[in-house]
C-alpha cells in the first residue's frame, strides 16, 4: 500500500525542521584476491579491470624538439559513474598527470645523488600546459564497486604516455623508445633517421 510510504525529501525536511542530525553508515567488501604465483603466472591480484584508450593530436617542432600537447581525448569504462564530473575531472587530471611522464619528468641520477630534486629540474606539467581534453565516459555497469563502479584513479595516467609517442611518430616519422620524449631524445632521432636515409 503505496499510502503508507513517505518520500526520503519529506523525511529529511521534517528532520532538519526538528533539529534531527541525519547521518548515513555504508560498508562495502570488496571481492577477495589470490595472491599472485610469479613462478607459475598465476593468481588475481586485482578483482577489477578498467579498460580505455587515449588519443593525442601532437605538434612537433623539428627545429627545437618541443612537443605541444594539442588536443587529448580520454576514454574509459568507469562501471558506473557515480558522481560524473569528479569522474570527468579525475580522467583529466590523470591524462594531465600522465603529460609530464610522456615529455618532461624524469629523475636524473649521478653517482647516487639525484641531479633533478626540484621543481626548477624535475619538469611537472602546470596550467599552463594543458591541453584540449575531452573526458568520455562509458558506463557499462560492469564493475565490482559500489553500484556497479569500476576504480579510475590510475588508469588515466597510465596510457597517455604510449599515446603520446604514436603521436610524435605519426607527426614526425621517427620513434622514441624511451620516456620521457625530450627534445634532445627527439633532435637525436630526428639526426639518426636523416643520416640513415
Amino acid at each position: 500500500d503505496s499510502s503508507q510510504y513517505v518520500p526520503l525529501v519529506k523525511v529529511i525536511k521534517a528532520c532538519n525542521a526538528d533539529g534531527i542530525e541525519l547521518f548515513c553508515e555504508a560498508q562495502f567488501n570488496a571481492p577477495s584476491t589470490i595472491v599472485p604465483d610469479l613462478f607459475n603466472i598465476r593468481g588475481m591480484t586485482f578483482p577489477d579491470f578498467t579498460f580505455g584508450a587515449q588519443a593525442v593530436e601532437v605538434a612537433v617542432d623539428t627545429e627545437t624538439g618541443q612537443v605541444e600537447i594539442l588536443k587529448l581525448i580520454t576514454c574509459y569504462d568507469v562501471g558506473k559513474a557515480i558522481n560524473p564530473l569528479s569522474v570527468e575531472g579525475q580522467m583529466e587530471g590523470g591524462s594531465i598527470y600522465g603529460m609530464g611522464y610522456a615529455l618532461t619528468e624524469e629523475v636524473i641520477m649521478e653517482k647516487g645523488i639525484t641531479k633533478t630534486p626540484s621543481f626548477a629540474e624535475y619538469i611537472i606539467p602546470t596550467a599552463v600546459d594543458v591541453p584540449d581534453v575531452k573526458a568520455i565516459l562509458v558506463e557499462s555497469g560492469g564493475g565490482l564497486g559500489p553500484y556497479g563502479a569500476k576504480g579510475i584513479g590510475e588508469p588515466s595516467c597510465s596510457i597517455i604516455a604510449p599515446a603520446t609517442l604514436n603521436a610524435i611518430y605519426d607527426a614526425i616519422g621517427v620513434r622514441i623508445k624511451s620516456l620521457p620524449a625530450t627534445p634532445e631524445k627527439i633532435i637525436r632521432a630526428l639526426k639518426k633517421d636523416y643520416f640513415e636515409k
